[in-house]
């Protein structure tokens, strides 16, 4: 009986200890997500001044490629830190075309007293804007179309992309200096700089990152980027309509000179938004 009763107790010990261990485990954790976004939400406060003078720069760049008054041309302005070239339309979209979907989900089994389905509200999709027969025309001066639209292209250019973990430096109009990196990893062994220019060494672009953590954000099973397209502010007069990355580019050449120089192009563009600033954890839990 002695020995049953020890067994017992033995194993009593065992269970309270394994619990104990697990919540100390838990509370740990607990504390370690509440630091680390502690740390995001600081990173993305700077990402918020930084955004802000970097939008307040691009007006100021807009508003100097001095445009007629009487006929104001669109343009996609590059985002500070980014070394590809503006992009003025020749002429100007017709319209603009905006999309956002929002992802809704019916609840399996679940429905209301007037037999519809429950249902869970996910997230909000990214804006996309479509321009659709944007005419880049040189026929009067002969001068090639296709150069012309170099800018475009190489905003799909792999080779033209830059590197996200280098830091970004902007001056305010008040004289403040603001940095900001679009990606920041912590390891245990290896550190970020490490990980600064890497992208010209590793074709294609991406690698899976082991054992790194973005602001406790486990990022071990992701391809991560290591280079980025541009990133533009699409403005048109007073209006700095999106932030957004060419998503897509789709150009026809409609008519050559005898000698085969192209003079004008139709070119339709998906412009999709998108936000550089710090993965929140309460959101990235619920994807």
């Amino acid at each position: 009986m002695a020995s049953t009763s020890s067994s017992l107790s033995s194993a009593a010990t065992s269970t309270l200890t394994s619990a104990g261990t697990s919540a100390l485990s838990s509370g740990a954790s607990a504390a370690s997500i509440m630091y680390a976004d502690e740390q995001a939400q600081e990173a993305d406060a700077a990402y918020v001044d930084f955004e802000a003078a970097a939008q307040s720069q691009a007006m100021t760049d807009y508003a100097a490629l001095g445009s007629d008054s009487r006929l104001v041309k669109a343009a996609l302005i590059p985002r500070t830190g980014d070394s590809a070239p503006t992009i003025q339309f020749m002429f100007n979209p017709t319209d603009l075309q905006f999309s956002r979907s929002v992802t809704i989900e019916d609840v399996k089994g679940s429905r209301t007293f007037r037999g519809l389905p429950k249902v869970n509200f996910g997230f909000i999709e990214a804006y996309k804007l479509q321009l659709s027969g944007l005419v880049f025309d040189t026929y009067e001066t002969g001068q090639d179309v296709y150069e012309l639209i170099s800018p475009l292209r190489s905003a799909v250019d792999f080779s033209s992309f830059r590197d996200p973990f280098e830091e970004t430096t902007i001056t305010t109009a008040s004289g403040e200096t603001l940095t900001y990196s679009e990606r920041t990893l912590s390891s245990n062994d290896i550190g970020t700089s490490a990980l600064s220019g890497a992208a010209s060494a590793i074709p294609g672009g991406s690698t899976v990152m082991n054992a790194f953590t973005e602001y406790g954000i486990d990022v071990s099973t992701q391809s991560l980027e290591l280079r980025r397209p541009p990133v533009y502010y699409f403005i048109w007069g007073t209006h700095n309509y999106l932030t957004c990355m060419i998503d897509s580019l789709s150009f026809k050449l409609t008519m050559f000179l005898p000698d085969g120089t192209p003079v004008r192009a139709m070119v339709d563009l998906s412009l999709k938004e998108v936000d550089l600033g710090v993965a929140s954890h309460a959101l990235s839990a619920r994807t």
